[in-house]
C-alpha cells in the first residue's frame, strides 16, 4: 500500500471521528439559542402587567419602563425603569434626581436601585449592570 492511500484512509478516519463532535456542538448551540429566544418571548408577556402597575401607582412619581429582558445569569425575567419624582404641585422635585431601577419580575427582588441626586455614577452602573445581566 502506498503512502497516498494511507494518508487518504487516515484523513477519512479522522473526518469520521470529528464530524459527530462538530454537529453536536452546532445542535447544542442552536438549542441554547432557541431556549434563550423562547425565554425572551416569555418575558415580553409581562410588559402589559408592568405598564398597568406603573399607571396604577402614578401620583407623585412617574415610572418609565426602559426594557424587559431575560437574564441567562439569573435565569429570570428582569425589567429596568426610571422613576421621576414630583411635588404636590406636579413640579419636578429639586432635591431628588431620577431613580434607576433593575428589578426581577418573577421574584420582585430589586437588583439595582439608586437616584442620580445622591449617586453620580448610578446611570453608568445602571447600564453596565444591565449589560452584565444579559450575558
Amino acid at each position: 500500500m502506498n503512502k497516498s492511500k494511507i494518508y487518504l484512509i487516515f484523513f477519512f478516519v479522522l473526518l469520521i471521528l470529528l464530524l459527530p463532535g462538530c454537529s453536536y456542538k452546532i445542535v447544542k448551540e442552536n438549542n441554547i439559542t432557541d431556549d434563550n429566544f423562547n425565554k425572551k418571548q416569555e418575558c415580553a408577556k409581562y410588559k402589559n402587567d408592568i405598564e398597568k402597575k406603573f399607571t396604577d401607582e402614578a401620583g407623585i412619581s412617574l415610572n418609565i419602563l426602559d426594557e424587559i429582558f431575560y437574564s441567562p445569569s439569573l435565569n429570570s425575567c428582569l425589567c429596568s425603569y426610571t422613576t421621576f419624582y414630583f411635588d404636590a404641585n406636579g413640579k419636578p422635585m429639586d432635591k431628588m434626581g431620577p431613580s434607576y431601577v433593575i428589578q426581577d419580575i418573577l421574584s420582585n427582588e430589586t437588583i439595582l436601585s439608586g437616584d442620580s441626586a445622591t449617586n453620580n455614577d448610578i446611570v453608568k452602573l445602571y447600564y453596565q449592570r444591565k449589560n452584565e445581566l444579559k450575558k
